[in-house]
């Protein structure tokens, strides 16, 4: 960054008058310890001392034969555009002057106060350092920004790739646990079709623990692939209509024996633009889990609707359920986190995790809201224009 300073200063005078540029030149000696006074006479030479713009400040003559004070600042902000200007005039009227200060002069000296002249520079130099500094820091401040960015997409694509890789691993893991998942259960249905009378309680009792286990990790496995799916899966758009798909899934998830205890109220609901066949995923979700949570309350209700405004829509899933403790509802959407034991609801700790990334995919959020032995309800905000 350029050094300013008064001690050793550089001087471009554009005057016309021998006798005005000596007297300029002597005054400002008094003042300065070291000083470089370069005097031109006219618009040629002029020009040709901006070309090599190695001057600390330009002082002009408002009125010359070949050039005006105010061409002679365009110029000098043309090539010199870090370089303070000062006129010197022996008579400038007002609009001249606004017009000076407005194209870019730091400030104005009427010959007859020349006094004036060192303080004035002073002021510009002092100006123009200040001026320097700020632009030193904003380039800085953009560079720093320029790195960060550059840094943050490296770390983002890294994190991706990552990412791709784990979800590679998670649903190769899980697609090929299936197949000796599916031959341990089926064994163990063997053994006590054929040889069930055979065996003692004990032994029953040990397969009866093999096949809850087998389905237990059977249903970890369809949830894993289930949420692998829905990182991966390319979102298809269409218009929903979301009162027959929260319909049909409570048809398809219950049975008559859930349909009589339960009352199932569906309020109709506001279309959207989305993927039906995973927003088809976050209404199983949260009505099965609406409808396991319910089953231990003397009153099983389940109610959906939904809100909108001018840019989205909310639906909520609200139940009478057990509930729970509102001051961990911040990890019921992360992977496997369970509030509640498997001997009290079974599950993974995997569903809820699919409905978030499903509402996040779609541009949208989810949240909770629950009383302990009251019920919860779920929402899921939607937008009404696909991102």
């Amino acid at each position: 960054m350029k050094e300013y300073t008064t001690n050793n200063l550089r001087v471009l005078f554009l005057e016309d008058q021998h006798k005005d540029a000596e007297l300029t030149q002597d005054m400002l000696a008094l003042e300065i310890e070291d000083l470089i006074f370069a005097w031109v006479k006219n618009k040629n030479e002029y020009l040709a001392a901006l070309n090599d713009c190695k001057y600390d400040i330009i002082l002009s003559d408002y009125n010359l034969p070949d050039i005006k004070g105010i061409e002679a600042l365009k110029l000098a902000n043309e090539h010199c555009p870090e370089v303070p200007f000062i006129c010197i005039s022996g008579t400038i009227g007002e609009e001249a002057a606004v017009e000076l200060l407005t194209n870019g002069a730091v400030d104005y000296i009427i010959k007859d106060r020349m006094q004036r002249l060192p303080l004035a520079i002073r002021k510009a130099i002092e100006h123009a350092r200040i001026k320097a500094e700020q632009k030193h820091n904003v380039e800085e401040i953009r560079q720093l920004n320029s790195d960060l960015e550059r840094r943050v997409t490296e770390r983002t694509a890294q994190l991706e790739a990552l990412n791709k890789e784990l979800e590679s691993f998670a649903y190769s893991v899980s697609h090929d646990l299936r197949g000796p998942l599916r031959i341990i259960d089926g064994f163990a249905t063997i053994l006590m079709e054929d040889y069930g009378d055979k065996i003692n309680e004990d032994a029953h009792s040990v397969i009866e623990t093999i096949k809850k286990a087998t389905t237990r990790m059977d249903r970890l496995v369809e949830d894993l692939l289930m949420l692998s799916r829905v990182v991966r899966t390319e979102l298809t758009y269409e218009e929903i209509d979301m009162t027959d798909l929260a319909q049909q899934v409570y048809d398809d998830t219950s049975t008559d024996e859930t349909k009589r205890a339960f009352k199932f109220i569906l309020n109709p609901l506001h279309s959207v633009v989305g993927d039906s066949i995973l927003l088809y995923q976050v209404w199983v979700n949260l009505i099965t889990n609406a409808i396991k949570f319910s089953k231990p309350s003397i009153e099983k209700s389940i109610t959906i609707g939904s809100i909108a405004d001018d840019k989205s829509i909310t639906y909520y899933v609200r139940d009478t359920g057990v509930g729970f403790d509102m001051a961990k509802v911040d990890k019921i959407f992360d992977p496997f986190v369970r509030l509640h034991t498997d001997k009290e609801f079974e599950g993974t700790g995997i569903g809820l995790v699919n409905v978030k990334r499903i509402v996040n995919r779609h541009g949208g959020e989810v949240w909770a809201e629950s009383i302990i032995n009251e019920g919860s309800t779920f929402y899921f905000k939607l937008n009404k224009i696909k991102e």
